[in-house]
């Protein structure tokens, strides 16, 4: 066993502190049943690469690097770093991070979620969890320079329980100013800043039933605009387990100016609700996934009887193959 231990220890000092881990994504996305009778598609990939070096006990730094490519569009892409930070971990529940990391707010990321400069202190006792950051949304890398231009001051909290059976989140942000051309943001906004406040709830009713929603209104703009979604699955897709699955069916609110920055199924809501158009949209949502091998996912998202004056688009689904490794 002395050994063993030996040669265990010599083989660590070989392989060294860096570690890897990633994913990829290969999508198809349809936007239909214009009242232009136009139609668009979007035929995309991604990969990300994660990579963490241990400095000590307590200590590590993470990046992520981040490949995007268009199939249908352009010829050619960038690879570039969205994440580099360190962290820091003092005792086992408080944890302090610094640099460029991830952040987003809701069950689905409908707030933000996406690359923040700053610093943030992390609390996990179990069931209980909480986050406070202070920083900059990246605006240029993120797209969102049609709202800020990235030298906005930025403060968030959440926290919330989640346990096995049972989860509730309470979230909050507040963005010091606008893009300073923006005079009438959203077609209604005099105010300098923005304030989000939000709710995300889920209960397990049975092994295979699961109830779901989120709530957020932003408090800065002219009627307080809210955005709230409620939604049913069915199943539990487990990526270690080939064939299972889960499906879902949603109802999704959202007036005009309610979401920053929605990616994914959600860009529904930048599709018809964005800031060019300047609409107030409901629709339903049918979402699912099935495990067709260890880590690779096959998910699918269909949004349909889009209800907006302004709605170019009445449908929209998108395909995708996911790969964890």
């Amino acid at each position: 066993l002395a050994n063993l231990g030996v040669r265990v220890s010599n083989l660590e000092k070989k392989v060294g502190n860096l570690s890897w881990s990633g994913d990829a994504r290969m999508r198809y996305q349809d936007k239909v049943t214009a009242k232009s009778g136009a139609k668009s598609t979007d035929w995309n990939g991604r990969m990300r690469l994660n990579v963490k070096a241990d400095v000590n006990e307590a200590t590590y730094v993470k990046g992520r690097f981040v490949n995007n490519m268009k199939f249908k569009d352009a010829k050619s892409s960038e690879t570039y770093m969205d994440q580099l930070y360190v962290h820091h971990q003092f005792g086992d529940k408080v944890g302090v991070e610094l640099g460029r990391y991830y952040m987003a707010m809701g069950n689905n990321d409908e707030i933000y979620g996406d690359s923040f400069d700053g610093i943030r202190a992390l609390y996990n006792d179990g069931a209980f969890n909480a986050e406070v950051g202070f920083g900059r949304l990246q605006a240029e890398q993120g797209n969102y320079t049609y709202i800020v231009d990235g030298t906005e001051d930025t403060f968030y909290a959440k926290a919330g329980f989640n346990e096995a059976k049972y989860g509730l989140t309470a979230n909050y942000m507040k963005i010091g100013s606008l893009n300073k051309d923006l005079k009438n943001y959203q077609g209604g906004h005099t105010e300098d800043g923005l304030q989000f406040w939000g709710l995300d709830a889920n209960a397990t009713v049975t092994s295979d039933v699961k109830v779901y929603g989120s709530y957020f209104q932003e408090t800065k703009q002219k009627g307080d605009p809210t955005y709230w979604y409620a939604g049913l699955q069915y199943g539990q897709a487990n990526r270690k387990h080939p064939g299972s699955f889960n499906v879902a069916v949603q109802y999704n609110d959202i007036e005009n100016g309610s979401v920053l920055g929605a990616t994914g199924l959600w860009a529904n809501g930048s599709w018809v609700a964005g800031v060019e158009n300047q609409d107030d949209i409901t629709y339903w949502s049918v979402l699912g996934d099935v495990i067709l091998q260890k880590n690779v996912t096959l998910h699918g998202e269909y949004s349909f009887n889009v209800d907006g004056d302004k709605a170019d688009y009445r449908d929209g689904y998108s395909f995708s193959l996911n790969y964890k490794f």
